[in-house]
């Protein structure tokens, strides 16, 4: 089953590698990235635009062993190189001229970059997901190796339509962040607490932040409420009487999978709402939305967001 998983997504590869230019020259793209994860081990592959070139990003694991043997399989194919950055390999196109490129390059490419998400990475195609979006949200994907995968977007993995599990709610919340749409803001509300003005995910062109905003609060609360905020890596904007903002980013777009910090942002938020706020469980939340599909996906109440910044 392993083994004609492998030769199935290694037979596809070609095709997400592949992409025509159009007369400037810029890409033209399906999509602008493409990840694969490891839900076991958290393991993760990210295929997208940057620029005028189509990348392939692999984290290094923290973990030294993990790590060796992933260094192990990179070094195996002259096609990978290091990408500058502590804890990350990628790979990127070596021209810009789709002519030149043949298709024994792409035979090759496809064979390496499989061999990383298999030996490198140890990747279970069993625990493995699939998402992919561009700057408007989500998108859906075509390709052999997506009928034999689990999408992350929660309906199509058939979630349940309420979420009432917090390790659920992380995932959810990791693909919400994922996905969003460019110039948009999506706000986590806590009707229960009447202090708070909830949280809000932000992205403005290419970059992505976080802000959490508190009102009508005592100076005391607001001095305990900004250590606990900054012991997480919150960052202190506003403070003045009865108000406070902090701030979390911003980050460039372009690192979902390479920065440590924006890639445990689902994480970060669930921990702040339990741990300084003290939300319980998702069902406590409110999420204020531009789309009509994200408070469905999160699986919790929603309602219309009207501070849309597009």
């Amino acid at each position: 089953m392993n083994n004609d998983f492998w030769a199935a997504l290694q037979s596809d590869m070609p095709e997400m590698l592949w992409a025509e230019h159009d007369e400037n020259p810029n890409l033209i793209q399906r999509w602008s990235w493409v990840r694969l994860r490891d839900t076991g081990t958290g393991s993760e592959i990210l295929f997208f635009e940057n620029l005028k070139v189509l990348e392939v990003e692999v984290r290094t694991p923290t973990d030294p062993m993990a790590a060796q043997q992933l260094l192990a399989v990179l070094s195996s194919s002259p096609i990978w190189s290091a990408s500058g950055q502590r804890h990350t390999m990628s790979w990127r196109l070596l021209t810009e001229d789709e002519d030149s490129r043949y298709d024994s390059y792409y035979a090759e490419a496809a064979e390496a970059v499989t061999k990383v998400m298999r030996e490198g990475l140890g990747m279970d195609p069993t625990r493995m997901r699939y998402a992919a979006g561009d700057r408007s949200g989500p998108l859906d994907v075509q390709w052999t190796w997506s009928d034999l995968l689990t999408a992350d977007r929660p309906s199509g993995r058939r979630a349940p339509e309420q979420c009432t599990d917090r390790g659920d709610f992380v995932e959810r919340l990791d693909w919400l962040v994922l996905t969003q749409p460019w110039n948009d803001v999506s706000r986590l509300e806590t009707p229960t607490i009447s202090y708070h003005n909830g949280m809000e995910i932000i992205s403005i062109g290419d970059s992505l932040e976080m802000t959490t905003i508190v009102e009508g609060v005592e100076e005391q609360q607001i001095q305990g409420l900004d250590h606990r905020l900054c012991s997480l890596g919150w960052r202190t904007v506003t403070r003045e009487a009865g108000f406070a903002i902090w701030q979390y980013g911003p980050f460039p777009m372009h690192a979902l999978s390479s920065n440590h910090q924006l890639r445990n942002l689902a994480q970060l938020l669930v921990t702040t709402l339990r741990d300084v706020y003290g939300v319980a469980r998702p069902q406590d939340l409110v999420l204020a939305t531009n789309t009509n599909y994200m408070g469905k996906e999160l699986g919790i109440p929603s309602t219309r967001n009207w501070t849309y910044i597009g």
